[in-house]
């Protein structure tokens, strides 16, 4: 119900949602992606390199910034 899905009673809700605010639940993301199996997270690895050439090349920056503008609307994050 919290997160928005189940038929709840209008009174029902604001209940839980009193009881949410009061004992300051925030939403377990681990926990919510092993029951998804599924953790819309986008991660881009890359080796060490011995010199700073690898992240000052434009085309990695680029590559690292393209998809940014969709991650709110698809609420991923980043690793």
């Amino acid at each position: 119900m919290i997160n928005g899905s189940g038929n709840v009673s209008p009174p029902a809700r604001r209940a839980v949602m009193k009881a949410v605010r009061e004992v300051g639940y925030v939403p377990n993301h681990a926990a919510r992606a092993l029951v998804r199996q599924r953790t819309d997270t986008i991660a881009f690895v890359a080796s060490l390199m011995e010199d700073r050439r690898f992240w000052e090349d434009p085309f990695y920056s680029l590559l690292v910034q393209g998809p940014q503008p969709n991650w709110p609307q698809r609420e991923c994050s980043w690793c």
